[in-house]
């Protein structure tokens, strides 16, 4: 699941992602430079990705701070019959 949430980072930056770094990142949007139109474009490219919507309302910045946050997050909210 990390690598393609990794695929979905690069993506939307256009660049490939230093894995290190966004394995052991604790400010993920930050070290990776993404402003908040990229973070829009991410949460599209993992709706798409993994087949799920976003529910922005329910959605807080705190999700984004790790690979592992946003795994976490992906697997709360990817439909059950997926």
């Amino acid at each position: 699941m990390k690598d393609k949430i990794i695929k979905a980072i690069e993506r939307v930056t256009g660049e490939q992602v230093d894995v290190n770094l966004a394995m052991h990142s604790t400010n993920l949007l930050f070290d990776l430079g993404l402003n908040s139109l990229n973070l829009i474009e991410f949460i599209v490219e993992l709706e798409k990705t993994f087949e799920m919507e976003v529910d922005m309302s329910a959605l807080s910045l705190t999700v984004f701070d790790s690979l592992d946050s946003i795994a976490h997050f992906v697997n709360q909210n990817i439909p059950k019959n997926a």
